[in-house]
């Protein structure tokens, strides 16, 4: 259940400062100080003051907020910040109780429960998990970070955050290069392109997809078409692919910025993507559970992979394109092989919704990062846990290896990104 407590101080914090739900840095930190074991109450109402429900409901006359109001803010955190229903609703009641105000008896708020399941050959390293350690912090987000890329090279690191930029990082000092301004909503997604020449940004603006010149920093196109969630380059630089809420994948002509092909099923909201090694292949994973795969060549549905109960976040391929590791809201870590569609194994550790997961460059290793603020490495042919890292303070939504496979980045809501070094 939700904690009503916090709605209490959140009252005394409004009543204190009536415009304090315009400042979200020092919203969130006066929350946290008062209630920080209690993170997801604490997330739910920035969550919700960032996308305009205080604002909105100080705009109702009168002491009750109606139900259509109730209704069209619930539908945004939904839309928008992919905010369950019922934690939308119990949002939106807080806020408008911080106002004094109740919301309209015919539109039922309630706390829901916990959140149960939403539902060419590399050199092998000679891996020693016991010896993993925190090589370095990058600090310079204002905001929570959602998405990490290595350049090709090693030696960039890109990082996407909602505070609406893309910052890049020199990895052997961890020094800010350059921060890429431009998009007016969360940065979603962060992708190199096979040359390091550019890179992609995916985000929740009326742009779209962005793509820079890494060398200058200069933009060098937007496509527009959906709000998106993931972007991946093909292997041969020549497309991107991007997920969107809007139930489909879209395939983008990178020299030309033209939409080549447009990739949907029954509908459902797709919540990543990843080519295979030989680009044959497109795998999204969607909001219901299933992952889909596609031809990419003729935009045909190759196949369904089904078993995760809940909402796919992440996929990604092994190097030699033979297994497809996914991630997801049920908690759990799949393998599949992609030739037969098979469920090879299923990785279970993790006690919270699982974001993101990346295999090392030789294929051997696994990593998964989740909610429970925790990224975990699995041996990825017998599925066994090797190490749990810790230190993030909020949840892991991004992990990458580098392309020497020495290095892991973890990108978290505690805005930072940390990298570790998991290879003598």
């Amino acid at each position: 259940m939700m904690n009503d407590a916090v709605l209490t101080k959140l009252k005394e914090l409004v009543t204190q400062d009536a415009a304090l739900y315009r400042d979200l840095l020092r919203l969130e930190g006066f929350l946290r100080d008062y209630a920080a074991e209690h993170r997801r109450e604490v997330n739910v109402l920035v969550t919700a003051a960032r996308e305009g429900v205080p604002a909105e409901l100080l705009k109702v006359s009168g002491s009750e907020v109606p139900s259509m109001v109730v209704d069209r803010l619930v539908r945004r955190l939904y839309d928008h910040a992919g905010m369950d229903q019922a934690l939308a609703r119990w949002a939106v009641a807080g806020w408008a109780a911080a106002f004094g105000k109740t919301v309209a008896s015919g539109t039922p708020v309630y706390p829901p429960s916990p959140p149960a399941p939403f539902v060419t050959s590399p050199v092998p390293m000679l891996w020693d998990v016991a010896t993993v350690r925190l090589v370095r912090t990058l600090k310079g987000h204002t905001h929570w970070v959602r998405s990490v890329a290595f350049a090709p090279d090693g030696r960039l690191l890109a990082s996407g955050s909602d505070d609406n930029t893309v910052r890049l990082w020199d990895v052997a000092s961890g020094q800010l290069v350059r921060t890429l301004k431009g998009h007016t909503d969360r940065v979603h997604s962060v992708a190199f392109s096979p040359d390091g020449r550019l890179l992609a940004s995916g985000s929740w603006d009326s742009t779209i997809i962005r793509l820079w010149d890494v060398a200058s920093g200069q933009l060098v196109r937007t496509l527009e078409g959906h709000t998106v969630t993931s972007v991946a380059f093909a292997p041969d630089g020549r497309l991107l692919a991007s997920a969107s809420r809007d139930g489909t994948v879209r395939l983008w002509g990178v020299q030309s910025g033209r939409l080549v092909r447009t990739l949907e099923g029954p509908t459902a909201e797709v919540w990543s993507v990843a080519f295979s090694p030989d680009g044959r292949l497109l795998a999204s994973g969607l909001w219901d559970g299933p992952i889909r795969l596609w031809d990419v060549a003729s935009g045909q549905l190759v196949r369904t992979l089904e078993g995760h109960t809940n909402l796919v976040r992440s996929v990604a391929f092994a190097p030699d394109g033979r297994l497809l590791a996914s991630g997801s809201d049920d908690k759990t870590v799949r393998l599949w092989d992609v030739q037969s569609g098979r469920l090879v194994r299923t990785l279970e550790g993790h006690t919270n919704w699982v974001y993101s997961v990346a295999f090392a460059p030789d294929g051997r290793l696994l990593a998964s990062g989740s909610w429970d603020k925790t990224v975990r490495l699995w041996d990825a042919q017998t599925g066994a846990l090797l190490r749990t890292l810790e230190g993030h303070t909020w949840e892991v939504w991004s992990v990458a290896f580098s392309p020497d496979g020495r290095l892991l980045a973890s990108g978290s809501w505690d805005k930072t990104v940390r990298l570790w070094g998991v290879a003598p």
